[in-house]
């Protein structure tokens, strides 16, 4: 079969082929395209060919003539457009001939699927660089394209694309504009095993988009429904917002009618998600789309998801089903790519953004901001263009990209970027020189370049470079410094040399040292000295010793190893080395020291320094050297010095030193060895070998000391305490060091001590005396000084004594009252004696107090616990007036506590407390007390109370109330109160209360004023004594107003009688006027009988309540609390207080 379309419409045409019958059930078919026309193809240029250039291009015929030789040719020019695509291609051209008739010449090539182009254009490959230099991979195809997904790379160390500045811009159509596609790029080249394609990514539970941005589009099955447009607002998210090509009224029948929109989009985790649109619409007929999820229909028809709100940009979630408005939400089961689908269900609806949440109680607001997708577009070429990052080291860019036919092309870049200087490490170099040439060895980095004072030298593969040094001479002179001071001095002629080098990355790096060429060594011939034997030193017993300026005829008495040789050479000296030679020129041993280091550093590159080098600080260096003489003799010894300085010159120098080790001898006269001795005054006497400095010790103490002189020596000395001594000559030669020649000679004597120990007889010692001087014997050995001491609470303080005594002594003591300490201190030369000595003298009675009961106090119990302040361990005796005694001794705490009984009977008690001490010292102490059992007696009555009568209740007010005249009085009829509480009750409610103490005033009233009215009123009234005894006294009264009279009532304006009265005249008024016009005869008859005025009396008031003499009594619940009236006296006055309110409740009767 084969179609021809003349003239096709621009658009997307589809071949079907259907109908197939296929008795043997395969079969095979292919369809072919053929463009029969274009601009794909153009002919650009047509030239006629002459006779010879046919022959010369077809010597042989053409093939398509059969052989024949053409008569006319022409030469056609044809150019044609690269297709998009790879494969075979076909075309053909027609000429048209000018007899009529045309000719159709074909033609075909193959497009190959050529290898994808990736390199890397700046910077070349294994580039080393100080700077930060662009970085630029560039990618092409020129067949099918590849993905941005399938353009990796990978670098070593790792780039943090997120952080990373850096664009990539890329072209999908051939002379296409490039578009920055970095964002999309660094999301694929750091993601692994994701599904390709153009997508939007969901994070944190939200994901926004615009609308326009869609990841693919697709046609509605419905042939009239309109198309997605891309529409612009300056109320839209970037001005741009999506709506259909028409608004004519078009609905959607089912959900997938209208032109779909689709939004790829990667979910992570599963949930329920909840679709938010902002939509704008002109009317009701232009207000809803409908949603999917992978082609699946969320809403449903007629309406989907639709906005209520007109002419303005809304937000909304809701869409209606049927009849009710749902929020439009959706479930993810499978984390991974779905595709969220928006389908017109309206012409002229208006979509801006989309938005997806996980968060029911989300609402967005305004313009929301939006991600836009990770497109993963086809492309025809890409470049990738970053800095190189400032990190020292080299770093490796490995890319790959793969195009859409599998085929797969890298590339790998090395840079390093390097801003370090290049090393400069010299070996060989020594600051000081005896040769006049010096080599050395250099090392930098490989393949820098090197130059040794400006002069360039060469370097091995390993960047090592081996250069030899010409020197001149070097003096350190006094130029123009201070001959005095060799600090001052410098350096003449040095030999300065620097070191430059360059690495390959650019980076500079110089080092400078310098040389002293020193031909000569150490000596001492010139005008300072270069060798100085400065001192001797060394250890001696764990001391650190030293002489210094030793020359003859002084002699060294060194004893202790190793002897210190201490030598002061010229600065630059390296090693020196002593040696003992004796007066027959034989070495006997010898010592040598080596410096690690020069002054001025060690060796090492790194130590070299910046210009020339300071002056030392001292142009001596100390040496000591440790000599072992142990077997050198006494007498006179050479010292040979050798020196080598550091540029390997010798030098020597000469020493003497003379040795003596020898102690002198010591020999007594006087006193002999293990005499016994019985005076402390000891002449000695001795005789001594040679000049010596001498000393005596007693027991290891210097005593005295004798300067050098004679031979012969006396003194005598004084020994501070008996028992064995030991005397001691200590002889020391006039040598020098530490090991001085010292002697040492003792001998012991014996001081008896019986002389001098001391007696003491006190017969008064731990007793208790009453007199205050008192007197003890006291024996002292020959010249004691003796002292007695007594404490004064806080120190010791001297009676009596003296610095020297001999004998028996009488010593008098001068007592203080209460506990005395003595103590005698009685010296005996290295011994002190102490007598201690107590003794009590008391003349004072001791402490009592009475603490409780209280001077004057009162008291209803008829036992008491007495307490007090006594001494601690005496008796304390209590008595009572009435005859009884206790006794209780004094507690530790100083305190007493007893327990008296008190008689039956009222009255004054007299409690006396004595106590006694050991010196029979009394002390005394009263206290008079009440007894008092009973308890005051009080009255308490009412005042003539009254009440008014009750107010009549009228409409103004319906329940008035009684006002009464109350008032309450007691009376106290004992003067030993000493506190009353009065409280008072209505219907039991408190009304008030009233307290007080004892008063001059026997009775209290208290009026209730305002507070009286009727009701049941109760009083109470507490009386207590100052012993605790109290009283307690009620009343009970019903207090009542009388009701008005009916006359009162009538007479009251807006009473209930005052009111029926009126009615009932009104009544009678009318009657009678009615009678009196019925029958006229009427005035003959007697008149009515008038109302008795005596009804409207009160009624007799009748008291019908009497008190007799039994209601006045107390109640039992009443009291009292004390005991009942005992004498004839209190029986008295109870009877009359009984009279008294008889006759005040018939009073209060009368009144009423």
């Amino acid at each position: 079969e084969e179609i021809l379309i003349e003239s096709p419409t621009s658009g997307t045409w589809w071949a079907v082929v259907h109908g197939f019958d296929v008795p043997n059930g395969t079969a095979s078919f292919w369809l072919r395209e053929t463009v029969v026309a274009g601009d794909s193809l153009t002919v650009g240029n047509i030239s006629t060919l002459n006779t010879s250039q046919i022959n010369s291009r077809f010597p042989n015929g053409s093939s398509a003539l059969g052989g024949m030789i053409p008569v006319s040719a022409f030469d056609v020019n044809i150019s044609y457009e690269m297709p998009e695509m790879p494969g075979n291609w076909q075309g053909f051209l027609v000429v048209n001939l000018d007899s009529g008739g045309s000719i159709r010449l074909s033609y075909d090539y193959q497009l190959e699927e050529l290898v994808p182009i990736l390199d890397f254009l700046t910077p070349l490959n294994l580039t080393r660089t100080n700077q930060s230099i662009p970085v630029t991979l560039e990618a092409h195809d020129f067949g099918g394209g590849f993905n941005l997904s399938s353009l990796t790379i990978e670098t070593q160390p790792l780039v943090d694309w997120a952080n990373e500045s850096f664009t990539l811009e890329a072209i999908s159509e051939r002379d296409g504009v490039s578009t920055d596609y970095a964002d999309s790029w660094a999301h694929w080249n750091s993601v692994n095993n994701e599904t390709l394609g153009s997508h939007f990514h969901e994070s944190g539970g939200f994901v926004t988009l615009e609308v326009d941005e869609p990841t693919s589009i697709a046609e509605g099955t419905d042939p009239l429904a309109p198309d997605w447009v891309v529409s612009t607002s300056n109320n839209s998210s970037q001005n741009r917002f999506l709506t259909t090509d028409g608004d004519n009224g078009w609905t959607a029948i089912n959900y997938d009618s209208g032109p779909r929109m689709d939004y790829s989009i990667d979910f992570p985790t599963n949930g329920t998600y909840y679709i938010w649109l902002r939509m704008n619409a002109v009317d009701v007929y232009g207000h809803a789309v409908h949603i999917g999820i992978d082609q699946t229909a969320i809403t449903s028809t007629p309406i989907g998801m639709y906005t209520s709100t007109y002419g303005t940009w809304e937000w909304t979630n809701m869409a209606l089903d049927q009849s009710q408005s749902t929020a439009v939400q959706f479930q993810v089961t499978n984390p991974g790519r779905h595709t969220i689908n928006i389908w017109a269900s309206e012409d002229g609806v208006a979509i801006d953004q989309l938005l997806i949440t996980d968060s029911w109680s989300f609402v967005p607001s305004g313009i929301e901001t939006s991600k836009s997708p990770y497109v993963d577009l086809t492309l025809r070429s890409a470049w990738l263009n970053l800095s190189l990052p400032a990190d020292n080291g080299w770093r490796t860019y490995s890319a790959e990209v793969i195009d859409v036919a599998g085929r797969e092309n890298s590339s790998t870049l090395m840079v390093e970027f390097d801003d370090l200087a290049p090393p400069i490490i010299i070996t060989g170099w020594d600051f000081l020189s005896n040769n006049s040439h010096m080599p050395i060895i250099v090392q930098t980095d490989v393949g820098a370049e090197l130059w040794l004072n400006s002069t360039l030298i060469a370097i091995n593969e390993t960047g090592i470079a081996e250069i030899q040094l010409a020197l001149h001479p070097t003096y350190w002179v006094v130029g123009t410094g201070d001959p005095n001071n060799v600090s001052t001095w410098d350096w003449v002629d040095l030999n300065n040399f620097r070191i430059t080098a360059r690495d390959l990355a650019g980076n500079w790096n110089s080092r400078e040292f310098e040389v002293a060429y020193d031909g000569w060594g150490a000596h001492n011939n010139g005008p300072e000295q270069q060798i100085v034997l400065t001192s001797y030193g060394g250890i001696s017993d764990g001391e650190v010793w030293l002489v210094e300026d030793l020359i003859a005829p002084d002699r060294l008495n060194v004893k202790q190893i190793p002897l210190r040789v201490n030598v002061d050479v010229y600065f630059d000296t390296k090693q020196v080395c002593t040696y003992f030679i004796d007066e027959a020129g034989i070495e006997h041993t010898s010592a040598c020291i080596s410096e690690y280091s020069p002054p001025w550093g060690l060796n090492d590159s790194s130590h070299l320094r910046e210009g020339a080098p300071p002056p030392p600080s001292n142009i001596y260096l100390p040496f000591s050297l440790q000599v072992n003489h142990t077997g050198l003799t006494d007498g006179r010894w050479q010292i040979f010095v050798e020196t080598l300085d550091w540029s390997g010159n010798w030098g020597y120098e000469n020493f003497t030193l003379l040795l003596d080790r020898k102690a002198p001898t010591i020999e007594w006269d006087t006193p002999m060895n293990n005499s016994t001795i019985w005076n402390h005054n000891v002449p000695v006497s001795w005789n001594i070998s040679e000049i010596s400095d001498q000393s005596l010790t007693i027991d290891g103490v210097v005593v005295s000391e004798f300067s050098t002189g004679d031979l012969t020596m006396q003194t005598e000395v004084k020994l501070d305490e008996t028992g064995w001594h030991q005397l001691c000559l200590l002889a020391s030669d006039l040598t020098v060091g530490p090991s001085a020649n010292v002697v040492t000679d003792c001998i012991d004597v014996y001081l008896t001590p019986e002389a001098y120990e001391p007696t003491l007889v006190a017969p008064w010692d731990g007793g208790v005396v009453n007199s205050s001087r008192q007197f003890v014997d006291l024996h002292i050995g020959p010249e004691q000084g003796w002292s007695v001491q007594i404490w004064d609470g806080s120190s010791w303080v001297i009676q009596n004594g003296s610095e020297l005594s001999s004998g028996d002594l009488i010593v008098a003591i001068h007592l203080n009252e209460g506990n005395n300490s003595l103590r005698f201190e009685v010296e005996a030369l290295e011994l002190m004696y102490l007598f201690e000595l107590t003794v009590l003298l008391d003349s004072r009675r001791p402490q009592l107090t009475i603490s409780s009961p209280l001077d004057g106090f009162a008291t209803p119990l008829l036992q008491w616990n007495v307490t007090g302040e006594c001494e601690v361990g005496l008796i304390v005796e209590i008595k009572l007036e009435s005859g009884s005694k206790y006794s209780k001794e004094c507690n530790l705490e100083g305190n007493y506590f007893v327990f008296v009984d008190f008689l039956i009977n009222e009255g004054l008690e007299t409690i006396t407390v004595q106590s006694w001490d050991i010196a029979d010292n009394l002390a005394e102490v009263s206290h008079t007390i009440l007894i008092d059992r009973n308890a005051p007696r009080a009255s308490l009555q009412w005042l003539e109370p009254g009440c008014k009568l009750k107010p009549v209740s009228t409409v103004f007010n319906l329940d008035p109330i009684a006002s009464c005249h109350l008032e309450l009085r007691a009376d106290f009829l004992d003067p030993d109160i000493s506190f009353w509480s009065i409280s008072v009750e209505r219907d039991r409610q408190f009304i008030t209360s009233q307290m007080g103490g004892s008063s001059e005033s026997n009775f209290v009233i208290i009026n209730l004023g305002s507070e009286g009215r009727p009701g049941t009123w109760s009083a109470e009234l507490i009386v207590e004594d100052a012993a605790g005894n109290r009283q307690l006294y009620t009343v009970d009264d019903l207090f009542v107003s009388q009701e008005a009279s009916l006359s009162t009532k009538a007479s009251t304006p807006g009473s209930m009688a005052n009111i029926m009265l009126l009615l009932g005249l009104l009544v009678i008024f009318i009657y009678i006027s009615k009678r009196r016009r019925s029958n006229i005869d009427l005035r003959s008859e007697q008149m009515p009988t008038p109302l008795d005025p005596e009804l409207l009396l009160d009624e007799p008031e009748i008291d019908i309540e009497e008190q007799d003499l039994d209601e006045l009594s107390i109640p039992s619940s009443h009291g009292p609390i004390g005991a009942p009236p005992s004498s004839d006296d209190e029986i008295a006055i109870a009877d009359a207080t009984i009279l008294q309110k008889v006759k005040d409740s018939k009073d209060t009767k009368t009144k009423k």
